[in-house]
């Protein structure tokens, strides 16, 4: 015998999950952006330390122009991911961030388009 739903309530939610480099990419960036939580990492601090050397002083340089703390803002382009072609690899995200107008990227960057800022 089929069940009814007679409360009127809309019927439930899809759930749809996505993996992807450009996600991965942007959790790493996410992480390096916390200097002061990377030793909670599994991967430890002395991993974050090689990534660091290796990288450029001109990079560290950019990088150090987003704060000492800069993790958040690398979070805030989650966003854009789910909208690239699956399964959304770093060249397509950094297409799509290097079309972006650089209003918009600002917003993303933000955090404007994150629903929890956006109520409070």
């Amino acid at each position: 015998m089929p069940i009814r739903d007679l409360t009127g309530r809309d019927q439930g939610y899809t759930l749809r999950v996505q993996a992807g480099l450009a996600y991965e990419f942007l959790i790493t960036l996410t992480a390096f952006g916390f200097p002061s939580e990377q030793a909670t990492y599994e991967v430890g601090i002395e991993w974050f330390e090689k990534i660091r050397t290796s990288l450029s002083d001109g990079l560290l340089d950019a990088l150090a122009e987003f704060g000492p703390e800069p993790g958040k803002v690398w979070a805030n382009l989650i966003g854009l991911v789910p909208d690239l072609p699956s399964p959304g690899n770093v060249s397509s995200l950094l297409e799509r961030i290097r079309d972006m107008e650089p209003l918009e990227l600002r917003l993303y960057l933000l955090g404007f388009h994150v629903p929890a800022y956006q109520q409070s």
